[in-house]
């Protein structure tokens, strides 16, 4: 019967195109999207309609948050499936569809989605930030999702909460085990709790794709990608803080115990400090490009902004001439609802990923830094050394028996000096 009525739907515009489905709304403005409940039939409104997968009603909820808030997995499943959907929109008190969920297995079940809708690495594991949100203690906590394909081809997911500190602590504790290693920075974050009682969903946001991509890159890290403290981070449902940090602390004073016993002090240091010195000037200017990229992109997203809102004005003004017939009005509304960004805004994509490239260009300026750091160090230890040794030598030239107690000092505060300077060096 359903299928029938559609069929003479169409045939009854008379233009000889698809059903326009945003012709045919209820007193709510909800369109067909809106309130079918049966997967099949909605999935021929997506793929053979002319329909708007994000239609919204008076109250602004796409047919992605009705099917969310009434639980209708499957229907949130065929929605998922058409790329044009906005997961990321909102309706008019700013929440989203997983916020809107009917419960806590409908939002488990988006948070799925969204995790196997990212681009898998290139073991075939897909790891993701998947949503962020506030707690009471006015703190806020991330849901971080893994998933991978077992040997009998089913999917298997592991979840996880973690908090803003344990992050931190995370990037402390690798920094700690591997002092000469990259790491991009994951502090100052700008925090939601600026105006009290008011939390900023816009900066929580910023703060869970900051996050994301730094899973990402750390997943991808020639040194971090295989560390077991990451993988227990992600994986292990709860962490103990404390026995990861005393593990990570013993781990560091092992490598360096091993490293003075293995390594032979390095003399000549000129090959390294050419090296290096090529090194970052190469990715300076590879950070400088990258940089010009983003202030590009942020400009092309003002721009589109600043078109967008001109565009509507304008075309609220043209709505007022009274010779437009309703098609042309429909029309020009319609295509005025195109121009404005989503939220799931390629533009704003795209800056967040070359902002994560920016902030592993800056995390590897910053590790090659430090060779010059202690390249400088050993030659100013080196110097101090030979002050120290030629002092040394000067106090044994004193005559016997003149001031034998002022030469005992002078050369006991040598030969400290010296013993320092030596264990500098080391």
């Amino acid at each position: 019967m359903v299928k029938s009525a559609l069929h003479f739907a169409t045939l009854e515009q008379g233009d000889g195109q698809p059903l326009h489905v945003d012709n045919h709304i209820d007193a709510k403005g909800n369109t067909l999207l809106h309130v079918v409940s049966e997967p099949a039939l909605a999935l021929r409104l997506l793929r053979h309609c002319d329909s708007d997968a994000n239609a919204s009603n008076d109250k602004r909820f796409t047919p992605l948050m009705v099917a969310s808030k009434y639980g209708r997995i499957d229907m949130i499943r065929v929605l998922f499936g058409d790329r044009r959907v906005d997961v990321a929109a909102k309706e008019l008190r700013g929440m989203t569809a997983v916020e809107l969920a009917k419960d806590d297995e409908v939002r488990n079940s988006i948070d799925d989605m969204v995790l196997v809708s990212n681009v898998p690495a290139a073991d075939g594991r897909v790891t993701a930030v998947v949503r962020s949100f506030f707690v009471e203690d006015a703190s806020i906590r991330l849901i971080i999702k893994s998933a991978t394909r077992n040997d009998n081809g089913m999917i298997g997911i592991t979840t996880c909460r973690r908090s803003l500190t344990d992050f931190e602590n995370l990037a402390s504790w690798l920094s700690a085990e591997h002092p000469a290693s990259w790491l991009p920075s994951i502090f100052n974050f700008r925090t939601p709790f600026q105006i009290a009682g008011r939390p900023s969903k816009a900066a929580l946001q910023d703060i869970q794709v900051r996050l994301d991509r730094f899973l990402k890159i750390m997943l991808a890290h020639s040194t971090f990608s295989t560390h077991e403290l990451l993988w227990e981070f992600i994986l292990f449902p709860e962490v103990r803080p404390d026995m990861m940090e005393e593990r990570s602390q013993k781990k560091a004073e092992t490598r360096t115990e091993k490293i003075k016993e293995e390594y032979e002090p390095v003399d000549d240091v000129r090959d390294v400090e050419s090296f290096v010195g090529h090194a970052r000037d190469a990715l300076r200017g590879v950070n400088h490009s990258t940089k010009s990229i983003m202030r590009r992109v942020s400009n092309i997203r003002n721009s589109t902004s600043d078109f967008s809102t001109a565009f509507t004005l304008s075309t609220t003004a043209l709505l007022t001439l009274p010779f437009l017939p309703p098609s042309h009005i429909t029309a020009l509304t319609r295509f005025a609802s195109t121009y404005h960004p989503s939220e799931s805004d390629p533009y704003k994509t795209f800056h967040a990923d070359i902002s994560a490239i920016s902030s592993t260009n800056l995390a590897i300026l910053s590790s090659l830094s430090r060779p010059h750091t202690l390249i400088s160090q050993i030659r100013s230890a080196t110097d101090n050394l030979n002050k120290h040794n030629l002092s040394l030598r000067r106090s044994d030239r004193w005559p016997l028996g003149l001031l034998d107690e002022t030469r005992k000092g002078i050369h006991a505060d040598a030969e400290k000096k010296v013993e320092r300077s030596r264990e500098e060096l080391r």
